[in-house]
């Protein structure tokens, strides 16, 4: 489904978020989404999961995800 965005752009904003957490030093990026959303598109990226908590909301789960920086 296409909402009008340019494709590539959620790829890009997450590119540009991680440069400006290595600029500010961070040493990983951890953020959490829901199994029916976009948990492929992150893995992707790069990110994986360390956490998960199943039936939230009930049939699905909520996926915590985290990348290393260099």
């Amino acid at each position: 489904m296409s909402f009008g965005y340019p494709q590539g752009l959620g790829k890009k904003l997450m590119l540009v978020a991680e440069q400006v957490a290595v600029e500010r030093n961070c040493k990983y990026i951890s953020l959490n989404t829901f199994s029916f959303q976009a948990s492929d598109f992150y893995q992707s990226l790069g990110y994986e999961i360390f956490a998960e908590e199943k039936d939230y909301p009930l049939g699905y789960s909520k996926i915590y995800l985290r990348k290393v920086l260099m």
